[in-house]
């Protein structure tokens, strides 16, 4: 492990205050409600990153000077220690500059359009994956005060649901732009984005923790977390949450106890749903409405079906915990099947519904199986659009993108000003393909990609590898129908620097985990 210094010490000081501030104040700040909400939230949080960056890393460069200086015989190589993440992160935000530099639009690319999702931002965000990284000590305080802080974001948003506007966000909105802002996230999107940060997180290590205490706190946060999921109304919310609890489904069937936990979270989902649906019925004049998932698992009576199956299986395995032991690796094989199907099931019915069938009324459905303009509240049709305007770049602008955030101006250049109302492809890849290209959307992927892969290797032994790891993915899965903003997309990288840290530290231990082993 490497020597600590006090000029180590210090900077984890600072790295601690500037995450508390980012966990707490940075989700709550706002300047003038809804108005100015990105732009508040993105000063704020380059404000708080730039300090915390000035300071610790002198110190932390200090730290490096004395221990060269203590140890004349370890090398800058040795020192300094770039795992393949910091490095193709780095390729990452040299892309990005080569981008900015040979874009038609230099200035948008470096600063940010609305969303200031330029490449200042992106050097930022690189920031925070450094700080945390290099400085993050696995607190499990700064994970419980974002579980906290969400928890509370939560509850806002639950009472403006229900009309109650403690913070007086809506006095000057309309009751139709109400309708896709909530608490102090904004748009429901991003709302949702925030559920996904912090659902898969607490659900997994509600899965694996040993204390009562930890069980009671994980299970509120859970409950809060699938209430925000709930009136969020938001698909990419759903689509984020739906696969994780698949694929967490496939995890628990490790043993019995992590099933039955995990048929208990079930339990929380469906029960929250419907209980706050008999809630919002009897106060559905003083109440937003349910859409989407939203209404159908609150409303639905096969959900009620799903609640008493999922309520039986548990008590079953409860109650003849020795037999179910005795036969689990039959309910292994029949509980991953069943996975299996479903997934199947979903790729086939979409497929089959966007490309065979195509005429096939499905209602509701349609938003969901059916690939057209109108698919996903009209994803459809941008995503579309931008993938026409990406095969009309340059060979060189096919390899690096337009410009970061230029994606706006790159419409309108291709169908003219009627595209000015989109700023976003509402896909974070076909977002950075047209805006970083080929080679910023693979620098991108793949950082991610190195991430989840180091932090595989610890995930059978350290359930908190399987918390960061099952976080980064909801967020990444979600983005598949989100947009990336100054809001949330910040919380992924510290996540990404939470992984880095704790595989670093993992890394400096072997003889200590073989022990322990």
């Amino acid at each position: 492990m490497e020597k600590e210094t006090g000029y180590l010490i210090m900077a984890r000081k600072m790295a601690y205050c500037y995450l508390f501030l980012f966990n707490s104040l940075f989700l709550f700040w706002f300047t003038d409600y809804y108005y100015n909400l990105n732009d508040s939230k993105y000063y704020f949080y380059i404000t708080i990153t730039a300090i915390t960056l000035l300071i610790s890393g002198v110190l932390y460069a200090l730290h490096k000077l004395q221990l060269k200086k203590d140890n004349q015989t370890t090398t800058w190589k040795q020192l300094i220690h770039l795992s393949i993440t910091d490095k193709l992160l780095f390729l990452c935000l040299c892309s990005y500059l080569i981008t900015t530099i040979i874009s038609s639009y230099p200035s948008a690319s470096c600063y940010g359009m609305i969303r200031h999702t330029g490449l200042i931002f992106a050097l930022f965000l690189a920031g925070t994956y450094a700080i945390v990284s290099r400085l993050y000590q696995q607190q499990q305080s700064i994970l419980l005060l974002f579980l906290g802080s969400v928890g509370a974001v939560v509850i806002i948003g639950m009472l403006q649901f229900f009309n109650i506007d403690p913070l007086g966000f809506f006095q000057e909105v309309s009751d139709y732009q109400s309708n896709f802002y909530l608490s102090t996230m904004g748009n429901i999107n991003f709302f949702s984005s925030l559920i996904c940060l912090s659902l898969p997180l607490t659900i997994v290590l509600y899965l694996y923790c040993e204390n009562t205490t930890s069980k009671i706190l994980y299970s509120i946060s859970m409950i809060l977390c699938f209430i925000g999921l709930m009136i969020a109304n938001s698909d990419s919310g759903y689509f984020g949450i739906f696969t994780l609890l698949l694929i967490i489904a496939y995890f628990a069937l490790k043993n019995i106890q992590y099933l039955k936990r995990y048929f208990i979270v079930l339990l929380y989902f469906l029960g929250t749903f419907k209980l706050m649906g008999i809630l919002i019925y009897f106060m559905q004049d003083s109440c937003r409405e349910l859409h989407t998932f939203s209404h159908f698992i609150a409303y639905r009576p096969i959900t009620w079906i799903f609640l008493v199956i999922v309520g039986i299986a548990y008590l079953l395995m409860d109650v003849y915990t020795s037999p179910c032991e005795k036969y689990f690796k039959g309910i292994q094989k029949v509980g991953r099947g069943l996975l299996l199907l479903i997934v199947i099931l979903a790729i086939g019915l979409f497929l089959y519904y966007s490309f065979i069938d195509t005429k096939q009324p499905l209602g509701t459905f349609a938003n969901y199986l059916r690939y057209n303009d109108a698919w996903g509240t009209g994803r459809g049709l941008i995503w579309n659009r931008v993938l026409y305007s990406y095969t009309q770049l340059p060979f060189l602008q096919l390899l690096f993108g337009h410009g970061l955030d230029t994606t706006r101006l790159l419409l309108i250049d291709t169908f003219g000003e009627t595209m000015a109302l989109y700023d976003n492809a509402h896909n974070e890849i076909l977002q950075y393909l047209v805006t970083t290209g080929i080679v910023g959307l693979l620098c991108y992927l793949s950082t991610l990609i190195s991430s989840l892969k180091r932090l595989w290797i610890f995930i059978k032994k350290e359930p908190y590898a399987f918390a960061i790891a099952a976080t980064m993915l909801c967020y990444f899965i979600q983005a598949i129908v989100n947009i990336n903003q100054p809001i949330t997309t910040p919380f992924l990288f510290m996540f990404l620097g939470i992984g880095e840290s704790f595989i670093r530290q993992e890394q400096t231990q072997p003889i200590k985990q073989d022990v322990k082993n």
